[in-house]
């Protein structure tokens, strides 16, 4: 069941956001939001005037369609375990505490509300969390590390090159190739 068109009437990709209990789309040439059940069927919409976190996460999973709601209608994000939001391409803050990202792993432009929510990954303690800088479905672009207890960015790979190809993303792995380069990474946990 397709949930809403793949691009607005400019042609813009809609983005969609998997929930905990459903779908949420956001149309970045509207003030609204869509939220959909798990089998599709449309719930509600709401104005987008709250948050514009480009990651939030509860218990180490994709938030609730009313967690979502609450904190991109009316910014309550107080339920969020992490909320990670950026002013600019490097300067961000992990649950209101100042984050700055290096040029390395800095992202091309200035976080989207939700950019983040479909390109990372918790290691199992909770401690590590990863993200792509450009998108999950993408093997090119740069991974950043932030340790979640600290509030602090880690030690970039030693590949940290926007053009590096990384074809294994996961919780406990990553492998990141740039030319002749390749290097492997296990988060502890």
């Amino acid at each position: 069941m397709t949930l809403s068109p793949e691009k607005n009437d400019q042609g813009r990709p809609i983005q969609l956001l998997s929930a905990r209990d459903g779908w949420v789309t956001i149309d970045p040439d509207s003030s609204t939001a869509s939220t959909f059940s798990e089998n599709g069927a449309p719930a509600e919409s709401f104005t987008l005037k709250g948050s514009a976190a480009s990651l939030l996460i509860k218990d180490g999973q994709q938030p609730t369609l009313s967690q979502f709601k609450a904190a991109y209608e009316s910014g309550d994000t107080s339920w969020a375990d992490i909320d990670l939001t950026c002013a600019d391409a490097t300067h961000c803050s992990l649950n209101g505490t100042p984050l700055t990202l290096s040029d390395d792993v800095a992202t091309w432009n200035t976080p989207a509300r939700a950019q983040f929510q479909s390109s990372w990954k918790l290691s199992s303690d909770k401690r590590t969390l990863t993200i792509r800088g450009r998108s999950a479905s993408s093997e090119i672009g740069a991974v950043f590390m932030i340790d979640t207890t600290s509030k602090t960015p880690m030690d970039p790979l030693p590949i940290t090159s926007r053009g590096a190809v990384i074809p294994v993303w996961r919780q406990n792995l990553i492998v990141a190739i740039d030319g002749s380069t390749l290097v492997g990474y296990a988060p502890q946990s």
